[in-house]
């Protein structure tokens, strides 16, 4: 049997006895909508910069990333140049935009950066990159 209108909660709370409850949430189950992005990733600007001294490592990420059919609109080095992890900056909103960036760039972490304009992602090379062989 399957009910879908109630939640159950189980507790432990009157001396080792289990209580069981069963909760009616005030919202309709399945009427949460996902929202959908704003900006869709071919949209999205990026900046692709070399966090690292490996030379050519922005510039080769970058035209990695074009071929996949993304727009990059800066490629340069990172003002830190000793980055060891990548990470995608993404601004507030844009999550699901450095989610499907992480899967194209696996080895990538993403981190909320609230300082980007909406459409605009920022990626940092760390030396995790040396190597990566989706170029």
């Amino acid at each position: 049997m399957c009910i879908r209108d109630s939640l159950y909660y189980h507790s432990n709370c009157r001396g080792g006895n289990w209580d069981i409850w069963r909760i009616k949430p005030n919202i309709e189950l399945g009427a949460i909508k996902k929202t959908e992005p704003s900006v869709s990733l071919s949209q999205v600007k990026i900046e692709v910069l070399n966090g690292t001294r490996i030379n050519g490592l922005a510039a080769n990420t970058a035209e990695f990333l074009r071929q996949k059919g993304l727009n990059i609109v800066e490629i340069g080095n990172a003002s830190v140049r000793t980055a060891k992890q990548t990470i995608i900056y993404y601004p507030s909103g844009s999550k699901d935009i450095a989610l499907k960036l992480a899967h194209i760039i696996p080895r990538a972490q993403y981190i909320q950066l609230g300082k980007l304009p909406a459409d605009h992602i920022r990626i940092v090379l760390g030396k995790n990159m040396k190597g990566f062989t989706g170029m």
